[in-house]
């Protein structure tokens, strides 16, 4: 997964300098907390991005994304 599809579906294709941290594409999860899921990173301690349960459109790309 590339920062720019990041960007893409949790921002609104607003850039959010993930790319600059050089992350390795492989480490990205989903974490579920109540009615909110943290897109997360094996090399950061703060979640990138917090998506709600009721965004299934954007939680089932991340999924399809991570699993690549």
């Amino acid at each position: 997964m590339s920062c720019n599809q990041i960007c893409a579906l949790v921002n609104g294709s607003v850039c959010m300098n993930l790319c600059v941290l050089d992350l390795n594409p492989r480490g990205y999860y989903l974490v579920e907390h109540g009615q909110i899921w943290q897109l997360c990173h094996q090399d950061l301690s703060n979640p990138v991005a917090e998506i709600e349960t009721t965004d299934h459109h954007t939680l089932e790309r991340l999924s399809l994304l991570i699993a690549k």
